[in-house]
């Protein structure tokens, strides 16, 4: 098994870096794991909100498989499952 943390845009908060690379270098010990910075989108100023959220939903999509599992992470989320 291989884990890949997809991340949309490059982090400008120094300890959310630092926070992971320290995971990326702890979890390489026991399994396969990759980071991958999903570049910022372009000339957004004239794009809606759901567009932008469209676009890079599309840009994810590209990273993945049929056969992987996906597991979304965020700040505001609900673990009532």
């Amino acid at each position: 098994m291989k884990i890949t943390l997809l991340l949309a845009g490059k982090t400008t908060v120094s300890y959310v870096a630092e926070g992971t690379e320290s995971f990326a270098g702890r979890i390489k010990r026991y399994n396969a794991f990759d980071i991958k910075v999903i570049p910022d989108i372009k000339n957004t100023r004239n794009m809606g909100q759901d567009q932008v959220k469209d676009e890079e939903c599309l840009m994810f999509f590209r990273h993945l498989n049929p056969s992987d599992t996906v597991v979304l992470l965020d700040e505001h989320g609900d673990d009532s499952l």
